[in-house]
Order: structure tokens, then sequence, then C-alpha cells
């Protein structure tokens, strides 16, 4: 349950008889080597830290951590200027056979309207 909380979650909100399930050791993603990624916090102002993993030369890494989640598609997005300079870095994830669709918008507060919004849900709502 700890996991939940530092994501924000109240976890005294859980239903009786549900418990969390613990977040996945790192070591437990088949084919990765441990210690490639590291794990660390992202803190703004007064939120509960966020969980971030960080690493050089961890593609590979970040490739069958998105696997090992078993997905039946995988939806990338991005802005303009990661798109620029990382284009084909989760090429691998086409190569399974699982669609990947990607969405690249505008950088800065240009990303942030209706319309990208809006586009995002009608994706998660397609089948």
């Amino acid at each position: 349950e700890e996991w939940l909380e530092l994501m924000g979650f109240h976890t005294e909100s859980l239903a009786p008889g549900i418990q969390a399930r613990a977040a996945p050791e790192l070591s437990a993603v088949p084919g990765v080597i441990e210690g490639a990624m590291e794990l660390d916090f992202l803190n703004f102002a007064d939120r509960k830290p966020i969980p971030a993993y960080t690493g050089v030369d961890v593609q590979q890494e970040v490739v069958a951590r998105l696997l090992d989640l078993n997905p039946d598609r995988f939806l990338v997005v991005t802005d303009e200027a990661v798109e620029k300079h990382h284009e084909s870095y989760l090429d691998a994830l086409g190569a399974t056979g699982i669609p990947v669709h990607k969405i690249v918008l505008p950088c800065g507060d240009q990303c942030k309207s209706m319309q990208h919004l809006q586009r995002l849900i009608d994706w998660s709502f397609e089948s």
C-alpha cells in the first residue's frame, strides 16, 4: 500500500477485503539486468513524491518493462522536441506485433488544450 500512497492514492478508501498489490521488484522483469535503471523521486511543492526511473543507455530495459505489462496496444504521448531527437526510441515495441500509436503534441503550454485532451480520451475508447 505504501507505493499507492507514494503515487498520491488514499489507501484508506480501499474497499474492505481488497488489498493493494505490492509493486513488483525491479529484478522481476524478465530479460532485464537489475540495477540498470535507478529509482528516484520527483518532488513537487506540497505533493507526495512521485517515483521515476532514470538511467543511461536503458532503452532495452524500458522496452522490456513495457512489454512485461502484457498490453494489447501502446499509446506513446510525446511533444515535438522529444520526437525530433528520439523518434525511433520505442520502435522495438512495434516489432513485437503489438499496435503502437503515437500522438505528438506541440511543445510547452500549446499542448494544454481541450482539443488535445479530447484526442487522448478518444484514443482510450477506440477498440
